[in-house]
């Protein structure tokens, strides 16, 4: 059986995990099938977040995570503490830190099966045999036939643990940009493996870089509705202030006041009444009259901006046709 498979052949295997995972629910045992299932899932996003070898990660005990919040250095979701980094012993020991994100894919999977264990110094994935009351881990053939049988389901081809330890690596470099001298210290590799400085890395858009964003906010409940109206908000003051600059309109503290006979409260011109100077100019040089501001969409601009709340239907409704009419009424101005 080959150690892995070629590179080439597991690029884009890591967007193949959620089946992966989701196999593990139709794999039949006699008896704990709840739970065994469980442990397969934990065990195989073991190997591949820790992208450890499989008698490494077999090795590791409770006590080896750290899910203190004061310990834990920027996205880390957790972190793994002293695990072995040698295959031979012979080598001696050496160690690793290994971090774990918070959109690692099913992170919270992997967490949950960590908490659910009692005992701080319990292996993670347990061996079935009990030998005159002598706890063991999960033997290293068993726990390789468990990830070969389950990725041969998932996507009608079998994985071996060193499979699931690459695609670590090119998860790493792809989505979080990590440089082939990066993955070499994050392993603590001698060398960086030749076959992943022939690996040519395809660069990373702006969209993959927004998505990996947007997963990051779900931890402070921002969903996608949050993020499009925020981005009508925006909008709305970016086309305003380009239109004024292009006419030369100018929206600074002392123009506003004049405009608007009132005084302001502050130094900061807020961009409610930065609009309705600039509808007021509008209206007197070219007769167009724009959207009306109400209050409630000031109100709904201040609470998703500033405070993160996720707009009602309704709210979004009517900030999208505002921000409609917002554009064509300013596409009107010769």
């Amino acid at each position: 059986m080959p150690k892995h498979k070629p590179i080439q052949e597991l690029v884009g295997y890591t967007k193949k995990l959620r089946n992966i995972i989701k196999e593990c629910d139709n794999t039949n045992y006699s008896r704990n099938q709840d739970y065994l299932r469980r442990r397969d899932k934990a065990l195989i996003l073991a190997v591949f977040l820790t992208g450890g070898y499989l008698e490494k990660v077999l090795e590791l005990k409770k006590s080896n995570f750290v899910f203190d919040d004061k310990k834990r250095k920027g996205t880390e979701a957790f972190y793994i503490k002293k695990m072995g980094v040698a295959r031979n012993r012979d080598k001696g020991n050496t160690f690793r830190k290994v971090p774990i994100y918070d959109n690692d894919p099913f992170v919270d999977l992997l967490k949950d099966w960590v908490n659910e264990i009692p005992d701080e110094d319990s292996y993670l994935f347990l061996s079935p045999n009990k030998v005159k009351g002598i706890v063991e881990h999960l033997k290293t053939r068993t726990a390789w036939k468990i990830i070969s049988e389950i990725t041969e389901r998932a996507v009608d081809s079998s994985l071996t643990p060193m499979d699931l330890r690459i695609l670590r690596m090119l998860y790493l470099i792809q989505e979080k940009e990590f440089t082939h001298l990066q993955v070499q210290r994050h392993f603590k590799m001698k060398v960086i493996p030749k076959f992943l400085r022939e690996h040519k890395v395809k660069p990373r858009t702006i969209n993959d870089a927004f998505r990996e964003m947007k997963i990051s906010a779900r931890h402070f409940k921002l969903n996608n509705d949050w993020f499009s109206i925020t981005c009508a908000l925006q909008l709305q003051e970016v086309v305003v202030t380009l239109v004024a600059t292009e006419k030369r309109i100018k929206l600074d503290r002392k123009t506003v006041e004049r405009v608007l006979n009132k005084k302001l409260k502050s130094g900061y011109v807020p961009f409610g009444d930065k609009y309705d100077a600039f509808d007021k100019i509008i209206e007197e040089k070219y007769g167009i009259i724009m959207p009306q501001l109400t209050k409630t969409l000031r109100t709904v601009r201040t609470d998703v901006l500033h405070r993160g709340k996720t707009p009602q239907p309704e709210e979004v409704e009517s900030i999208i046709v505002f921000t409609k009419g917002l554009l064509d009424k300013l596409k009107a101005i010769k």
